[in-house]
């Protein structure tokens, strides 16, 4: 019903894309700083804070948008020292970041 609405006011409708958790450790004077750049992309990636005091945030990008983003946090790396991790424990019955 709701795609035969959009559709009846000629709203394009995209096909859904699945969503990448990219799970980085910084510190926690860059988490802003990341933050900003990865938002000021459009439609590129959201960052979503998981422990401020730990200085951990999932970087939230679509398959179509990863590669961009990966190469956008690779540039980071090397001016504000980012680290890939695993996914941390505390997320583990998050249900937006364990869809994927």
């Amino acid at each position: 019903m709701f795609y035969e609405i959009l559709s009846f006011y000629n709203f394009p409708i995209y096909p859904m894309a699945d969503l990448v958790s990219i799970y980085l450790k910084l510190s926690k004077e860059d988490i802003s700083t990341v933050k900003f750049i990865l938002e000021t992309y459009d439609d590129i990636a959201l960052v979503r804070t998981l422990d401020a005091e730990a200085a951990e945030i999932a970087v939230l990008a679509t398959t179509d948008t990863e590669a961009t983003t990966r190469a956008i946090l690779a540039d980071l790396k090397r001016s504000i020292g980012l680290e890939e991790i695993e996914q941390p424990e505390s997320v583990k019955n998050d249900w937006l970041l364990t869809s994927n």
